[in-house]
């Protein structure tokens, strides 16, 4: 298995539990992580997903959490996650499909 996919898994079974069940510290790591593996890509919807990853971590360190502004960038981010599925191979779009799904319903959810 590869880092992304175990990266993926990871995340999905995070967000499977709920947003109130992930540490605040570790989502920050784990969005770091994220963003650092999509900025260098040359495709544009990743390259969104990794700037709106960089606007996630700055509404959850801003140390005022707006649930309706965490709750439009997730939305976001599940929507470009969706549309990154569609380019991608196999058991790694499905992954993707699931995790877009999960973003939007937890930013609907806030």
């Amino acid at each position: 298995m590869t880092q992304g996919t175990s990266d993926l898994d990871t995340t999905i079974g995070a967000l499977q539990g709920g947003l109130t069940s992930i540490n605040p510290a570790t989502a920050v790591s784990v969005i770091s992580n994220w963003q650092q593996q999509l900025q260098g890509s040359s495709d544009s919807t990743l390259k969104g997903i990794a700037e709106d990853l960089g606007d996630l971590k700055d509404q959850l360190t801003s140390g005022n959490l707006d649930g309706k502004a965490i709750g439009a960038v997730l939305t976001r981010l599940g929507s470009k996650t969706a549309t990154a599925a569609a380019s991608a191979d196999g058991q790694v779009a499905s992954k993707l499909q699931t995790l877009g799904k999960l973003l939007s319903g937890a930013g609907s959810s806030l």
